[in-house]
């Protein structure tokens, strides 16, 4: 079926169509959303967990008293300033002795010192498997908890050499095991 040419005619020609205004509200919007989405994928790492270990690394366990610190380098992977606010927990069995951090502002890009030092109160009985340390932090939207894993010291019931395929290494442990287990059994 085919319409006439009266009816065609009688068609508005800009029915559908946008006024001007309608046009440059859709524009403008289109505008504003590109440029939030573009600040969400810029500001991104700024809202994730700024804080990386950056390889710098101490540690030493002590036995009379039982205790150990470690100490090691955290590089500000944001893009703003952070003020670091207060560092580690106690746990079960372990605790928490001494934290600082130096310097407390840190840069973007820049590297702070963190230090924990704990008490171990029983070598049968402290907290196993992923345990990573808290940081406080203050940036300029206020204050978060971020978390950082320190690095483990080689599980002392390891072989003196060994090789292994894969990426996990069998001999490693959560970094406080490692620590509470050179405090509570030293080998030379």
């Amino acid at each position: 079926m085919t319409l006439p040419d009266e009816v065609w005619q009688t068609l508005d020609r800009d029915a559908g169509r946008l006024s001007r205004r309608a046009f440059w509200l859709l524009l403008a919007s289109l505008v504003v959303a590109a440029l939030a989405a573009g600040t969400v994928v810029v500001g991104w790492r700024t809202l994730t967990d700024p804080l990386t270990p950056d390889g710098s690394f101490a540690a030493s366990a002590t036995l009379s008293p039982m205790r150990f610190d470690v100490t090691f380098g955290v590089r500000n992977d944001g893009r703003v300033p952070i003020t670091i606010e207060g560092i580690g927990r106690a746990g079960e069995a372990l605790t928490l002795l001494d934290a600082w951090a130096e310097p407390k502002t840190v840069q973007p890009g820049e590297v702070t010192t963190l230090h924990v030092e704990y008490a171990v109160a029983d070598c049968r009985d402290y907290v196993r498997g992923d345990w990573p340390l808290p940081v406080r932090i203050h940036r300029p939207w206020g204050v978060q908890t971020v978390y950082v894993v320190p690095e483990s010291m080689p599980n002392p019931d390891a072989p003196t050499a060994y090789s292994f395929t894969g990426g996990h290494d069998p001999y490693e442990l959560p970094w406080q095991e490692s620590y509470v287990r050179r405090t509570c059994a030293p080998h030379p």
